[in-house]
Parts: C-alpha cells; structure tokens; sequence
C-alpha cells in the first residue's frame, strides 16, 4: 500500500511539473509577413528598402501556416521572441516536448536552392522567406539556433538523418547564393549530423561545442533537441540591393520534423563599435579614451594605424 502511494505522488508531482512549465507562444496572424522581416527581425536603421517578395508555407486544411511569430513567454528559451521557420504545422512549435512533430501537407514541395546550397537532393515540405534589402554598412549579422526531433538521444540516426536549412545571400542581379548557415569558421552547414553530441557505440561527436541539449518532456519547444545559440554574419557593399531566401525543408520523406528560429531585433547591419553602438554609411561617432598620464595611444583598424596624435577619434565607415 505504501509503494502504491508513493508511485501515486511520484506520478502526481510529474503531471504538475508538465503542467506548470512555461512553454513559448506562436502566432501567425498579428504580424503580415513584411512586417515580420521589417520590424520584428531589423534591429537596426542602418538599413532601406525592405521588401518581402515572396513566402512559402505548408497549405494546411485550416489554413495554418508553417512559420510565423513566437515569444518565449517567461518560459527560459533562449531568445525573448523572433520568426520561426517549421517543416511542420506553426501549433507543434510550442513545447512541452511530449508529441511526435511529424506533419506533411498536399502539395508542399522542396527546395532547388536550398538543395544547391547543401548539395543534396529530394527535399520536401520546405518553408521559405525572401527578401530584399539595401545595407548602408560593410557587414550583417543576426543570430538562431537550429531545433529537430531528428536530435535522438543515444538514438543511432541521429548520426545518420537531418532536415536541411540554409540562409541564402547574394546581390540582386547575380546568380550565386553564399549559404550563412554554416557551423562557425567552416564550409559546414549546420545540421543534426554536423553538429551533435556523441552516441555512444554508434557516432562520435562532432561540433559538440555547438549544440545546445536534448530536450526532455517539459521543454518549452515540441523539439527533441537543439543547437546552441549560433550567428550567421558576412561583409556587404553599402548600397548595393541584396535578396535572402531563409528556408528549411524536410529531405527525403517528411517524418520528424525541424525548425529555426531567428531572434528578434538581431538582424544587425554596420560597423560593430562595441555593446549597443552600430554606424552607418554615412554616420560619424566618435571615441575617447581618458588620458591622464600622457600616454601614447594609437588606433588600429584590422591591423591599420589609423591616428596615433589624439585620445579621441571620429570615426565613419570611410577610416572605421
């Protein structure tokens, strides 16, 4: 009679955990997809002439749609809020991770970039958004991280199976996409097979540095794992007139599904001045350091004395 109890109040304690644990929200309709890119990615001025061209969901009966808006709702994931990209139904994003996301829908095809970028081929259910935009700056970046119920632990596949994503750049007008997605100071696009812990007796590790968990049941996102948080970045020509295609796909059968989710306000475009400084072409701030002992001092840029008489110094993308 004593153990039944216990088992009863083990049983009871876990149910209530499930239920108390904060779990992030999705929407897909409070925001239209240009104001998604616009105003929830952009966290920066130093940037014109946002246009969403086009968008790709999985065309379910109800009308749901594959990506849309999340917020972390007091729940502990990493970013406060962003877009998130699915090969799945948008309501399977949110955790607790207690149910097989494994959706398909009539019609949902892949993706030929996507499959040029990685080199594979028979992607399905892809989930895509382009745009195009104008930098007024030398560099871009923004942050995600990858999350995929192919990430099994101890499980044998996931040494072997991984959805695909990339984030495709390249000037409007040329042919070549340079694919962001990559695992950092490599030509690896992350995936579940590049970037995992080891399975004991079937694969050891590889990026282990840069995969985040293995999700359990009160997981605040329908996913079995994820990666850590990772930064996609590249150098750009201001004024120049770039489209990005972000997209993900399943590849090869449409079975456990994936996502990425970009942070919010991380789409940064500019010279990075250090915490909270960003400049434009065009714009000019200037730097001081106090100096109370009449030391030399020099500024460097990548290497390049750029003044070695002042302890300030006004700075523009012209001398940054």
């Amino acid at each position: 009679m004593k153990r039944s109890t216990l088992f009863f109040i083990i049983l009871f304690i876990a149910a209530f955990q499930i239920v108390k644990s904060q779990n992030i929200t999705v929407n897909s309709n409070n925001f239209s997809d240009q104001e998604l890119i616009e105003d929830i990615l952009f966290g920066t001025n130093c940037v014109e002439n946002i246009v969403v061209n086009n968008t790709e969901s999985g065309s379910f009966s109800n009308g749901e749609l594959s990506y849309g808006y999340f917020n972390a709702n007091n729940s502990g994931f990493p970013f406060s809020e962003g877009l998130v990209l699915s090969t799945g139904r948008l309501s399977n994003v949110p955790g607790p991770n207690n149910s097989l996301s494994d959706d398909d829908a009539s019609g949902w095809n892949g993706d030929q970039d996507l499959e040029n970028a990685l080199g594979i081929n028979n992607t399905i259910n892809s989930t895509i958004f382009e745009f195009t935009f104008v930098p007024q700056a030398s560099s871009i970046n923004f942050r995600y991280l990858f999350a995929s119920e192919e990430y099994r632990e101890n499980n044998p596949f996931t040494c072997d199976f991984s959805d695909a994503f990339a984030f495709l750049i390249r000037v409007v007008g040329t042919q070549q996409y340079q694919n962001l997605a990559l695992v950092p100071g490599t030509n690896t696009p992350v995936l579940v097979t590049t970037v995992r812990p080891e399975i004991p007796g079937e694969c050891e590790a590889i990026n282990e540095e840069y995969f985040g968990q293995f999700n359990n049941l009160v997981s605040p996102i329908n996913f079995n794992g994820q990666t850590a948080i990772l930064t996609a970045e590249t150098d750009v020509i201001a004024g120049e007139t770039y489209e990005v295609k972000l997209v993900i796909a399943d590849e090869a059968n449409f079975r456990y599904d994936s996502a990425v989710f970009i942070e919010a306000n991380s789409f940064n475009v500019g010279v990075d001045l250090g915490q909270d400084q960003n400049l434009c072409e065009g714009e000019t701030t200037n730097l001081q350091i106090e100096n109370d002992e009449a030391i030399a001092i020099r500024w460097f840029y990548e290497g390049q004395l750029i003044n070695d008489t002042d302890n300030n110094i006004n700075l523009s993308q012209d001398n940054s």
